[in-house]
């Protein structure tokens, strides 16, 4: 059998959880970041940014 060396294995292993890890930071900080965005439309406007923080927050419209 062609077995890798433990060292591989573990380096792939590190950098596949590394890179779960940024791109699951990044989903979080792109959909806070979209909550924030939509607050500040809802000072500013009326209508669907209203609507949607309210579905947002659990709230209705």
């Amino acid at each position: 059998m062609n077995d890798l060396p433990t060292g591989i294995l573990l380096s792939s292993i590190l950098l596949l959880v590394g890179m779960s890890a940024y791109f699951s930071g990044s989903e979080t900080a792109m959909t806070a970041l979209n909550r924030y965005r939509l607050r500040h439309l809802v000072r500013e406007a009326t209508g669907a940014p209203r609507k949607r923080i309210g579905f947002c927050s659990g709230g209705t419209g």
